[in-house]
């Protein structure tokens, strides 16, 4: 699986500053492009690839605060104990379901932040070099260079595509009344 730091290193290729793959990470730059990896882990794991996870909790309470997880939950997806589908309600703190044993909860969450040294924590599909162009687009956007972001955000926005990640709209004809 590949690092932050692998991703970080192909962004500053695509830039022209390569001198910036062997800068520490107390590097400004660096620091940067760090910062903007994370904007695109962020947009890619909410928007278009959802992290998923499942943990399983005592049930008897018949509640599970939100702070209980592991990750961060943005959606639930199932609860189940055992093989058995359980209702469940989604509040702002906690989530709450029948009373009984324990049960399983399916959901996707928020990546965490993420330092250079890190893993991506994202499958082959979405690749090194789809990440470096979020990167390039979102680094180019905090320096003010406006042509090269629109560039590398278009190629951004292409990667995704390719890796069937973009869904294409449902579009609904118009209607016409005779």
């Amino acid at each position: 699986m590949s690092t932050v730091r692998d991703v970080i290193n192909q962004a500053a290729q695509l830039i022209g500053r390569s001198e910036l793959t062997a800068a520490s990470e107390s590097d400004a730059e660096v620091t940067l492009l760090t910062r903007c990896y994370n904007i695109v882990a962020n947009e890619v794991a909410l928007d278009y690839f959802p992290l998923k996870t499942r943990e399983t909790f005592s049930g008897e309470s018949g509640s599970v605060p939100f702070s209980s997880f592991r990750e961060a939950p943005v959606r639930v997806l199932s609860v189940k104990r055992g093989e058995r589908e359980v209702d469940f309600t989604v509040y702002s703190e906690r989530i709450d379901f029948e009373a009984g044993t324990h049960v399983t909860v399916s959901y996707a969450y928020a990546p965490k932040e993420k330092t250079a040294k890190e893993e991506t924590g994202f499958p082959a599909t979405v690749s090194e070099r789809l990440l470096a162009y979020g990167v390039a687009a979102e680094f180019c956007l905090a320096r003010g260079y406006f042509p090269e972001a629109s560039n590398f955000e278009k190629k951004y926005r292409e990667a995704l595509g390719k890796a069937g990640l973009i869904r294409r709209r449902l579009v609904m004809r118009g209607r016409r009344w005779a």
